[in-house]
């Protein structure tokens, strides 16, 4: 896990299945924790809310642990409430249906580099200010502390917009757009630096939200990947038997999770796009639907 994510995080692009498999570990990694840190949780509950320092230090770490879980699962269409098995068959499928692909390395030009450098750069920064956001809504930052991250965020954030911008091009118009959004954001956070107000908070996240919503929608057409996975190769008849039909859930949305008609391939079709009149989905397995599909 730790040599996926963190020595070879410059190969996820190329070997998403490994990404996959990581994922599925940190699962027994968090659980692990969990069981090493039962002390703790217990001490928390009995001598709340003075908490011993070990305890407090163990319960952050757990926290950003199931944090992160939240977030793996996310992405995968799960939530935390979810069997562990069920994540773990799902991490595993995706694993070995991505392992198949053939790897393609594209060549990227020195401006499509460079574009892509600063571009990842800039996502990781509106996430870390989003965190830092959110801990301070939380009440688990001290308010010095929040304006001292978020300054060096904010500082990173427009050091990057600011090289984003340099050129007269259509990209640079959109990351131009990005900096004004950006800079409302920045007049609501440093209001925290006199009197800080959840609502400010709450508005200053409710913009990094749209800038990254911006940057996901636009950013699979304006910054090129290194790696390509063609999957053209691929039979799909080497699935096995349960694994061959694409669910009712896929387009519609889980029932049982109370999420029908508000996830999956039709709901995120009725949305308005992004840039353009209408969106077009094709499913290019629609012989592998089942008969509710």
């Amino acid at each position: 896990m730790y040599l996926i994510f963190v020595k070879q995080k410059n190969l996820m692009e190329k070997y998403p299945e490994n990404v996959m498999k990581a994922m599925a570990y940190f699962e027994f990694f968090y659980m692990d924790q969990l069981k090493k840190k039962e002390k703790s949780i217990e001490t928390f509950k009995l001598k709340y809310p003075k908490v011993p320092t070990y305890a407090k230090k163990d319960l952050k770490s757990l926290y950003s642990l199931n944090q992160a879980r939240k977030s793996m699962r996310e992405s995968m269409g799960l939530t935390l409430d979810d069997d562990v098995k069920e994540a773990l068959d799902r991490y595993m499928t995706m694993s070995n249906l991505l392992s198949k692909a053939e790897k393609k390395l594209i060549k990227l030009t020195k401006d499509e580099k460079k574009l892509r450098k600063q571009n990842n750069r800039l996502k990781q920064n509106l996430s870390i200010l989003k965190k830092n956001i959110k801990y301070k809504k939380e009440k688990r930052i001290k308010d010095k502390d929040f304006i001292i991250e978020a300054n060096k965020n904010i500082k990173k954030i427009n050091s990057s917009l600011r090289l984003l911008t340099k050129e007269d091009t259509n990209t640079a118009n959109l990351y131009k757009t990005l900096k004004k959004v950006f800079n409302k954001s920045e007049e609501f956070i440093n209001k925290c630096s006199i009197n800080c107000e959840t609502k400010n908070l709450i508005i200053a996240e409710d913009s990094l939200n749209l800038i990254e919503g911006i940057l996901s929608e636009t950013g699979k057409n304006l910054i090129k990947k290194k790696y390509e996975q063609d999957m053209s190769k691929f039979d799909l008849n080497e699935l096995p038997e349960d694994k061959k039909d694409i669910p009712i859930e896929l387009l519609i949305g889980d029932k049982k999770k109370d999420r029908r008609n508000k996830e999956g391939f039709c709901y995120n079709l009725s949305r308005k796009p992004l840039r353009g009149g209408r969106k077009i989905g094709i499913i290019d397995d629609a012989d592998l639907l089942n008969e509710a599909g």
